[in-house]
């Protein structure tokens, strides 16, 4: 019989730790709602609707309001002002005539299901993680499906690297 290796001390305290302590799919899903309704991206009966669809406990949802019309570069700069960062507001350097989503959504809410963020496509670039999307059968996120992402999920999710918004693109890049 082969020598078996014995727990480190980190694996051993992982292993007798008690479990995180997770938000249950009900209390995400009314977190994600209050922040659309705060960020005056909708009203709660909007998203009732939804709450039939959110998967069970465990498996990470985005709730997505009914994308704003954006026009003017001084509408995108109020929307990204709600995004904030260490106490600080957004700040958008980007007009929005030039910026076009390369994926379909749907016209009113919706959830995205299955949602990653970002970390098993670190250091990949644009055009190659379209292409491992599609050969998975995902679909890249849009810029304002990333807005909502930071909105609800903030540097929690996004602290430690940023997201190419793959579904969408600025100009001809």
């Amino acid at each position: 019989m082969p020598k078996t290796k014995s727990p480190s001390m980190p694996q051993y305290e992982a292993l007798v730790a008690p479990p995180p302590d997770r938000f249950s799919s009900s209390d995400l899903f009314d977190y994600q709602v209050s922040r659309l309704v705060e960020a005056e991206l909708g009203k709660a009966e909007e998203f009732e609707a939804l709450r039939s669809l959110v998967p069970e406990a465990g498996k990470l949802f985005l709730v997505v309001p009914r994308k704003p019309e954006v026009r003017a570069k001084g509408e995108l700069d109020l929307l990204v002002t709600k995004l904030t960062s260490k106490g600080r507001g957004g700040v958008n350097y980007l007009d929005p005539k030039y910026l076009e989503d390369e994926v379909e959504t749907p016209k009113g809410p919706y959830l995205v299901l299955e949602i990653e963020d970002g970390r098993g496509m670190l250091n990949i670039a644009p055009r190659e993680a379209k292409a491992k999307f599609a050969k998975a059968g995902r679909s890249p996120l849009t810029w304002f499906e990333v807005y909502c992402l930071y909105l609800s999920f903030g540097e929690a999710i996004l602290g430690h690297h940023n997201i190419d918004c793959t579904g969408s693109r600025y100009g001809s890049e």
